[in-house]
């Protein structure tokens, strides 16, 4: 076992001595463990083993989340392949890294009064601590730079961040005072310095030696959220005789449309798995289930195609354009499946169905626990019945249990209290079937949805939550779904705390029938509807129910 300086694996991953091979997975660590992770190394406490592969010839890589100089000269020799590390290696490459234009988040300070550590996004107060250039909030990058500072260059640095607290008031220029400060900052400066164990995994290059490196990696992931049997089966899928359709699927989830959506790589190996043997389940399956005589690239092919049709239509029909508008990611496989090798995708018959399928397993939560069972009782029936067999969508609506086809009640929609619940994802996909439109831009629902940002979308207090407190309304029917409207993030805005009754005089012509198409008229009633708010609530739910039942066909 080799020891090496931390700065010194980091610097080697960066220059790519160190590569990834093509089994690991995406970079999935959080900011808060990010910080521990930091915090661990500013108390000169452990963070683990490295792993790294050794082999004679070149393997299947693949990309690393971190900003590698094109065409930059390495002058060190390839090292291997890091089978486990990845995660910490990875955050600490992004926490040092320099000012760019796109990476806030990933970029960490140290908080010199609080000896903390945060990321740049972490919270909208170090966002506004950042942007007026708080002194206190000092820049990794400018304590730990990748490049090796002379002795001269980080006292520099040292005194410059002393000068600035001392200048606006942070510290007192007392010699007691700068010797804390700046024992901190040497304190960070140099927690890199410390040295990692680092196990090499020597290999040959026969099929057997990479079956071994695939398992160990399977075995190791230490210091990150452990493997799941997706997240297994998925690095299997490096073995030499499927690699080459990784990097297809790959850029399939990595594009714009499923990102939004959450689809990630594990996602695309249950949808492969389901077309490849017809079945989702990941437990007992042989060890080269890849390589039968069925074709794996046809296979990928007809997931893709699949998917693609599903996640088409989840965007165009339903509205569902962002992860929190998704009810599940798993039910979409059986209508990939279905769809896997048609080139026409649902029938206009279909339609219908495949809404119902969607938006009634969402709202009973049936695919929350035993995933490989669920999926596999709606496919089976597709499964079974021949290839030209018409409205096979029909087929999986019916696998539904009865009891699970229930109307929908006033007092579900009362009792429900998410802004982006189950039942709130079903109501945008109502809202969409009726063209229904913002209230002041007067857009259509959809056409904000699909807008390039993060949520597009607001969830919409009718009653607004300030309102309702000055009222001494309790906060469980404050937040509740009969008070809750969609509308765009800048009509959210306009509203702000405005009483409903004004917000509803004041609209003019079209404008007020949008607002119809949600408030279901209850608003032209002539009342007090402060003092009479819980018969809004009753008359509102009431409303939503009885709509969300036609448009599900429930009852």
């Amino acid at each position: 076992m080799a020891y090496i300086k931390l700065i010194d694996l980091v610097r080697k991953f960066d220059s790519g001595v160190i590569e990834l091979p093509l089994m690991q997975r995406d970079y999935v660590w959080p900011a808060s463990k990010v910080v521990n992770l930091l915090d661990s190394l500013y108390k000169g406490w452990p963070i683990g083993v490295f792993y790294i592969w050794k082999t004679p010839n070149l393997q299947a890589r693949r990309g690393t989340a971190v900003r590698r100089h094109i065409g930059a000269k390495i002058t060190e020799p390839f090292w291997g392949y890091l089978l486990d590390g990845q995660q910490r290696l990875t955050s600490l490459s992004l926490a040092l890294d320099d000012k760019g234009a796109d990476n806030l988040a990933t970029r960490a300070f140290f908080d010199v009064r609080k000896c903390d550590f945060v990321m740049g996004t972490r919270t909208r107060t170090i966002e506004k601590r950042i942007a007026r250039d708080d002194p206190s909030l000092i820049e990794l990058f400018r304590l730990i730079p990748k490049s090796p500072p002379s002795h001269l260059e980080r006292e520099k640095v040292f005194q410059d961040i002393i000068d600035r607290l001392i200048h606006q008031g942070f510290i007192k220029a007392k010699p007691d005072d700068v010797a804390e400060y700046r024992q901190r900052l040497t304190q960070v400066s140099s927690m890199l310095e410390a040295t990692s164990p680092c196990e090499e995994f020597q290999t040959g290059d026969t099929d057997e030696d990479l079956d071994n490196a695939i398992e160990l990696f399977k075995r190791l992931n230490k210091g990150g959220k452990p493997l799941s049997r997706g997240d297994a089966e998925a690095a299997t899928l490096t073995h030499r005789a499927t690699a080459h359709i990784v990097p297809k699927m790959r850029e399939f989830v990595q594009s714009n449309f499923q990102q939004r959506l959450g689809l990630n790589f594990v996602f695309a190996t249950r949808a492969l798995i389901t077309a490849h043997r017809d079945s989702s389940s990941f437990s007992k399956m042989p060890k080269n289930w890849a390589m039968g005589a069925k074709d794996i690239n046809e296979s990928w092919k007809g997931a893709e195609h699949g998917l693609t049709e599903v996640i088409g239509f989840v965007r165009d029909e339903l509205g569902w354009t962002t992860r929190r508008w998704l009810p599940s990611a798993n039910a979409l496989i059986p209508l990939a499946y279905l769809l896997r090798n048609r080139g026409g995708g649902f029938a206009a018959g279909e339609l219908i169905d495949a809404r119902r399928y969607l938006c009634i397993t969402g709202v009973r939560g049936l695919f929350r626990s035993s995933v490989e069972t669920t999926i596999n009782s709606y496919i089976n029936p597709i499964r079974k019945a021949e290839s030209k067999a018409q409205r096979r969508m029909s087929l999986i609506v019916k696998r539904i249990p009865k009891d699970r086809r229930r109307t929908i009640k006033a007092e579900d929609i009362l009792r429900e209290r998410g802004m982006y619940s189950p039942l709130m994802q079903v109501y945008l996909a109502y809202l969409v079937s009726k063209d229904a439109r913002t209230w002041f831009e007067e857009s259509p629902l959809l056409e904000v949805a699909k807008r390039a940002i993060n949520d597009p979308l607001a969830v919409h207090h009718i009653f607004p939550k300030n309102l309702l407190r000055e009222h001494d309304v309790e906060a469980e029917r404050i937040n509740c779904m009969a008070n809750y409207a969609i509308l765009s993030q800048g009509d959210n805005a306009q509203i702000g705390d405005t009483d409903p009754k004004t917000v509803y005089d004041d609209l003019k012509g079209k404008a007020k029938d949008y607002a119809d198409e949600q408030l279901f008229f209850i608003l032209t009633e002539t009342r007090d509807w402060i003092e009479s708010y819980d018969a809004f609530l009753q008359k509102r739910a009431s409303a939503l129910a009885e709509r969300l039942n036609a448009f599900l066909k429930l009852g």
